[in-house]
């Protein structure tokens, strides 16, 4: 005779409530038309669910304009100059959502480019 075990665990939270929640207010921010690009491929879903916004996330959805090499080298702080490029090429309203394990990240990154504004701790609009 075969008993049949259940086993139930309790998995870890990917986002945290409090990122829920700033994502939820980002839409009083971040106009309908605009693109949120994020660095963390886990926030997008909560992103694109929430704010109903196109969301460029490093290998998520069909709308990442950007190859591969051109994350990690941005990761790997090999191109800024080349991040800076490409916002400068693009024709979109875009905000950068950073979450909390890539703020220092995201912070050293967009501090040192002059088209941009900190909007709160996490979300960043780059100016045309």
């Amino acid at each position: 005779m075969h008993l049949l075990g259940i086993h139930l665990y309790q998995l870890e939270r990917l986002t945290s409530q409090e990122d829920v929640v700033r994502i939820m207010q980002m839409i009083h921010v971040i106009p309908q038309e605009a693109t949120i690009l994020t660095f963390s491929s886990l926030d997008a879903p909560w992103l694109v669910g929430y704010t109903k916004n196109q969301v460029i996330a490093p290998g998520v959805f069909d709308t990442d304009p950007w190859p591969d090499f051109f994350w990690r080298s941005v990761v790997q702080g090999d191109s800024q100059e080349l991040l800076h490029t490409f916002f400068s090429a693009i024709e979109l309203d875009i905000y950068v959502y950073s979450h909390p394990d890539d703020a220092g990240f995201v912070y050293n990154l967009l501090s040192t480019h002059s088209g941009t504004t900190q909007l709160t701790p996490r979300l960043w609009k780059i100016n045309r």
